[in-house]
């Protein structure tokens, strides 16, 4: 079978597109021109790319989905109403031609309610979000609790997909996610999003039922907990000093590489690489990958007075950059380089002069061995803690 209707109505043809455009379209839904049931879009290597109807188990699997999505609609639906607002679930806004889960009507704002149980292509969100922007709702994205995985109370599994729901509401607002657990009728918040690796972040998660839940919760957010971070933040740094490193790949080998040619060990770095620096989602590489570029490529060739640009920290890092367009959900845009040179100037290592321009004011002393090392990186801390607390 090689052609289907999709989610949004339009008729799609296979012959049209390439595999490679296939594949990003997968996790689309598709539906039979006949009997107007699930279809899901098979893309093997000996066959051509068709569609199929789903099998007994898989249909099963997606019924339960599917009531696990209908209370969760019908949850905030109530919720939302007993709150006193015009509520409308599955609400056609035909500027755009999309039907939020919930659509709420709060007196001059509207609000376009989306709940997300499974994977969805970033460019399918990427688009459902901002046509709902241009409509004049302010869309927001409630996850599955089933899509949550913290390692800790403290710690999240960040993945990819997870981070480009990071919602941020201003610039006095921290990154934050919500999840929806339908059968437990909780909402939970996992806010001040700070990203230790490619996998993990710190965050502070608040458990809402949703009988007493209210709107204005979700713009809410709790006082950030700096002691408690960095603790956990000295933890990962150990670990990132100390961990068995048998095999790397990808960008990990790459810079291990780069430092190999330079004949430096990460166990001596400076201590001031791999700081605890806020939005690392906007990076694809990890804190102690960027943050050393900018150490050992601009600020230690210099002499002490000697003096560097914003801009020259910006062209080493550029290319490790994720556009700010990949988070739709995010309307203030941070700027992670400028929260590190903020750091090293709280911790005297550069002074800021104008035009976005900085002085050295010390060397930057390289550890002996991983001992010196590991009581450097909790002195740098410490300090840090003693600077901004």
């Amino acid at each position: 079978m090689a052609h289907a209707v999709d989610e949004n109505g339009e008729l799609i043809n296979l012959s049209n597109y390439s595999r490679i455009e296939l594949r990003k379209l997968k996790h689309n839904q598709y539906f039979c021109l006949k009997c107007e049931k699930r279809l899901i879009l098979k893309i093997g290597e000996r066959k051509r790319p068709h569609f199929s109807h789903f099998t007994n188990v898989v249909e099963k699997k997606e019924s339960k989905e599917s009531e696990h999505h209908k209370l969760a609609i019908h949850l905030l639906e109530n919720s939302f109403n007993k709150q006193g607002f015009k509520t409308k679930t599955e609400y056609f806004i035909s500027s755009i031609n999309q039907r939020p889960d919930v659509a709420v009507f709060a007196g001059v704002k509207s609000y376009a309610f989306e709940f997300q149980a499974s994977n969805i292509s970033l460019t399918l969100f990427r688009n459902r979000t901002l046509n709902l922007k241009k409509a004049k709702f302010e869309p927001i994205w409630f996850l599955s609790s089933r899509l949550l995985q913290m390692k800790t109370n403290s710690i999240l599994r960040l993945t990819p997909f997870l981070s480009q729901f990071i919602h941020r509401f201003s610039g006095k607002h921290p990154p934050q996610l919500f999840f929806l657990n339908p059968e437990k009728q909780q909402i939970i918040i996992l806010e001040h999003i700070l990203q230790f690796s490619e996998k993990f972040a710190y965050v502070q998660k608040r458990i809402i039922d949703l009988k007493q839940f209210k709107l204005s919760q979700l713009k809410n957010y709790s006082r950030f907990d700096f002691k408690l971070m960095l603790s956990l933040w000295k933890k990962e740094k150990f670990d990132f000093r100390t961990k068995v490193r048998t095999r790397s790949y990808g960008a990990e080998y790459h810079w291990r590489l780069w430092l190999y040619n330079q004949h430096i060990h990460f166990e001596t770095l400076p201590s001031i690489i791999y700081l605890p620096t806020r939005d690392n989602y906007y990076f694809k590489v990890p804190p102690w990958n960027w943050q050393s570029r900018i150490i050992l490529q601009i600020i230690h060739p210099l002499k002490i007075g000697g003096i560097f640009k914003y801009t020259d920290c910006l062209k080493k890092i550029k290319t490790y950059l994720i556009p700010q367009t990949h988070y739709p959900l995010i309307e203030y845009q941070a700027d992670p380089l400028i929260n590190y040179l903020k750091l090293l100037t709280h911790l005297e290592i550069i002074k800021p002069l104008t035009n976005n321009t900085y002085v050295k004011l010390k060397n930057l002393p390289f550890n002996q061995d991983i001992n010196k090392s590991i009581i450097a990186d909790d002195d740098i801390l410490k300090q840090l803690l003693y600077n901004l607390k």
